[in-house]
């Protein structure tokens, strides 16, 4: 049987259930308990403190659980799920084969590393311990369910245990489905110092888990479609002690207002209040029906017939139009290549186009640099950072994965080459390992006869070779610390690919990570050293850092974090701003089935390109070498185009015409046109100063790039028109359905809605825009305010342009 990959840093650690249940529930209040309940018979028992709870599961002749979800003390179902400290997954080796390592490796291998994981006997459970506990409310239950399904969908988990009443076994019991092999529930990975916040899960969450309900609705008598969604959920499944009567009257009014006659109310009415738990007396549901009906702070609302809407108005375009992509731009030898990948995979040619200069970027390195200026000594690494942002049927990665082929081919013959360079130092070692056994045997005799031994140590030392190092061209998820070694032994750069690059800026985002994020930053320039201490590792200086990245994003996520970065705080650091090759083009409204064998001949002369660049020869190319790095400058013409393309550019920034966060990334672009002008210029001749055509190449992509910064910086600039775009887009999905609050929308904690004056903002605009209407709702206390949807947008009657 295979053993189970040992997770970082521990091994089986020894915890009790009692320090067990104190991490993962810090405090009772008294209005959450833990449920602890033991199989076969399911006895239950909910417990106000972490000490009870230790107590009720220790039991090694049944199974014992616990529920992951604190309860509100009165049963263990879905319904009375309270607080949910911990997100959580449970894999069944099952699902893998039966193979327990990979589904370890399942949980162990997510983008975020689990806080701690169980070894249950017949799978593994992986939980995530929340900085702060969420509490379950109506508003959130279907949504945060939605986390979890989401979740271990993305892990491969069993989906049927996603669920918020779930109970899991606790560690240091037993398993007892097999009582001739019982099988201890053991935790082997614990670190309860790796907090998260809900809204990190927020991207692998499944939306539309709205309760779906069956309620006849009577036709032809009342619009039964514009019931608010409270409404329908009562008259499903009723509501819960406490709210009872409250619901009732809310929904009597609504149901009134829509024009029902009171007689089928009534009977509908009735039939919700019997779902209730526990169900409600049939003349306590009548009398409350009656006096609600009878209450002049119900009016009817007006009827289908008579609701003026108008036509909802287009929203707001915070996306400015970018430049479509010109293969021109491109070194000579890589446009029929970029032209052959874009047509066959159907995906816009700025995908591949930016990888290939981004890989090209890593290849070249430190190897030579530009210095742009005719006298000064500024001297420019070619370093370039790329992301493409799109949907994910825009085919990024594949994309992305064509381009990175000439790298890895690089790759592969550099291990090939190591190989037989570590079979050659494995032979010489030997031979080695003997000669300095006899010069230390020459050094012994030396002592003894009273002579001078530092001529047989001299020896001894000079026969110690090094040890080979194998150039690396690429990674894609190191630490820090192994990316200082791997740089160490690589200081001509490398790429980190990241397929998406969520995961890559959330996890710089994360507490404990400030190092990592101030590493990268140093390493976008190709010039910083750095230096690394470490108990365990020691010290690694490295000389100069530079690491080229690329990678894919959604236009959600994207627009997430540039919002955040236009706020301030760890996120306006510059960082986002090195991307400078960042692109998002429109999408193309044609398709066509193209089934034909790539271009081999575009593709060998793209490839040769980087071959050539991987050996590159300064003498030879005409480089100076009078510094640490050799450079090239501009031709004499391309000179004078450089000065006076910088002279606008430093004009521009210098004005008040640009917002302080695009400012920052078009000021990287002092560095972006000389680089890319030297990559082309390597890449078509690789002789001689940078030439005025290689310029103009590189000059076009600048106005091309900013032109897609606009578009990209937008939800920075125009926060409230993001959240009025990004409420709009839930309404068309069916997230929200008539009735819904602005506290609602906020509870969900959606992308650009978590605020309430964010949320007020959007709902102001969409009311201007004939989008939703507030009405007021008279009840118990103070009048509420609702939301309706216009039927258009409902119905599919308009498009609504949601946008991108």
């Amino acid at each position: 049987m295979s053993m189970i990959p040992p997770p970082p840093r521990t091994k089986s650690p020894e915890i009790s259930t009692l320090e067990f249940f104190r991490t993962f529930y810090p405090a009772f209040n008294g209005q959450h308990h833990l449920e602890i309940r033991k199989l076969p018979g399911g006895k239950q028992t909910f417990c106000r403190s972490a000490e009870e709870a230790a107590i009720a599961a220790d039991d090694s002749a049944q199974n014992v659980h616990f529920g992951v979800s604190m309860r509100d003390g009165k049963y263990g179902d879905e319904e009375h799920a309270s607080l949910l400290p911990v997100v959580f997954a449970d894999v069944d080796t099952r699902d893998f084969g039966g193979d327990r390592r990979a589904a370890a490796k399942a949980i162990a291998d997510f983008q975020f590393e689990p806080s701690v994981m169980i070894d249950s006997g017949n799978g593994f459970h992986g939980y995530w311990l929340l900085k702060e506990p969420v509490e379950i409310t109506e508003e959130n239950r279907k949504h945060l369910k939605g986390i979890l399904r989401g979740l271990a969908e993305k892990i491969g988990a069993d989906v049927k245990c996603a669920e918020l009443a779930r109970i899991l076994r606790v560690p240091g019991t037993f398993n007892l489905k097999d009582p001739e092999n019982k099988k201890p529930a053991k935790i082997v990975c614990w670190h309860p110092e790796r907090r998260y916040k809900i809204d990190d899960f927020e991207h692998y969450c499944i939306e539309g888990l709205t309760l779906e309900t069956n309620v006849p609705l009577p036709a032809g008598e009342a619009n039964g479609s514009r019931l608010c969604g409270k409404t329908k959920d009562f008259l499903a499944v009723g509501s819960k002690n406490g709210e009872r009567n409250q619901r009732t009257y809310a929904a009597t009014c609504d149901m009134k207002g829509c024009g029902y006659p009171l007689e089928t109310a009534r009977q509908m009415l009735l039939e919700g209040a019997s779902r209730c738990q526990p169900p409600m007396d049939v003349e306590e549901a009548k009398k409350a029906i009656e006096s609600a009906w009878k209450d002049d702070r119900s009016p009817a609302r007006p009827q289908p017939e008579t609701w003026s809407w108008g036509t909802p108005q287009d929203l707001p375009d915070f996306s400015s139009d970018v430049m479509p992509f010109d293969y021109d731009m491109l070194p000579e030898s890589f446009q029929p290549w970029i032209r052959d990948i874009a047509e066959r995979m159907q995906c816009p040619p700025d995908f591949p186009a930016v990888g290939a200069m981004v890989a090209l970027s890593a290849v070249v390195g430190r190897q030579v640099t530009i210095r742009p200026k005719v006298l000064d000594d500024w001297a420019v690494v070619p370093n370039l950072w790329g992301g493409i942002i799109g949907r994910p049927s825009y085919m990024k990665s594949p994309a992305l994965q064509e381009i990175l082929k000439p790298l890895d081919r690089l790759e592969t013959k550099a291990k090939e080459a190591y190989d037989e360079e570590m079979c050659d130092y494995e032979v010489e070692k030997l031979v080695t390992e003997g000669q300095v056994k006899h010069a230390k045997g020459e050094i012994r005799k030396a002592l003894k006869a009273g002579k001078d031994p530092h001529e047989s140590a001299k020896k001894a030392m000079a026969e110690e070779g090094a040890s080979p190092i194998r150039r690396r061209y690429r990674t894609n998820d190191p630490t820090v610390e192994k990316l200082g070694e791997l740089l160490n032994e690589n200081p001509r750069g490398l790429l980190l690919f990241r397929d998406e690059l969520t995961g890559f800026l959330k996890k710089l985002d994360r507490e404990g990570h400030e190092s990592d994020r101030a590493f990268y930053l140093e390493s976008w320039n190709g010039t910083n050293n750095y230096v690394f201490d470490r108990i365990g590792r020691g010290t690694i200086d490295i000389s100069a850092t530079c690491i080229s990245i690329l990678g894919g994003i959604q236009p959600g996520p994207m627009s997430t974090y540039m919002a955040r970065a236009a706020r301030g705080g760890q996120d306006d650091d510059g960082l986002v701003q090195r991307f400078q090759l960042l692109v998002y083009p429109d999408p193309s409204g044609v398709w066509q089935n193209i089934d034909r064998s790539p271009d081999l001949d575009a593709r060998n002369r793209a490839y040769d390109v980087f071959e050539r660049l991987d050996n590159i020869d300064p003498i030879s190319m005409g480089a100076q070498c009078d510094n640490s790095i050799p450079s090239l400058r501009f031709a004499t013409e391309a000179q004078e185009q450089f000065t006076e393309w910088r002279t606008d550019l430093e004009h521009h920034l210098r004005g008040d015409d640009l917002p302080p966060i695009l400012e920052a990334h078009l000021g990287k672009f002092r560095s972006l046109i000389p680089s890319l002008s030297l990559l082309i210029h390597l890449a078509d001749s690789g002789c001689g100063n940078v030439s005025s055509e290689s310029l103009l190449r590189a000059c076009t992509w600048g106005e091309y790039l900013e032109s897609h910064a606009r578009r990209v910086y937008a939800p920075a600039i125009v926060p409230e028109t993001l959240a009025c775009v990004s409420l709009a887009d839930h309404i068309k999905r069916g997230d929200l359905v008539d009735g819904f609050t602005a506290r609602e929308v906020q509870r969900k904690g959606w992308a650009d809605l978590q605020t309430r004056e964010s949320v007020g903002e959007a709902l102001v605009m969409l009311e201007e825009l004939n989008w939703v209407r507030s009405v007021q709702v008279p009840t118990d206390g103070r009048t509420k305010v609702v939301y309706e949807v216009n039927p258009e947008i409902v119905n599919g009657g308009s498009d609504g342009q949601v946008g991108r």
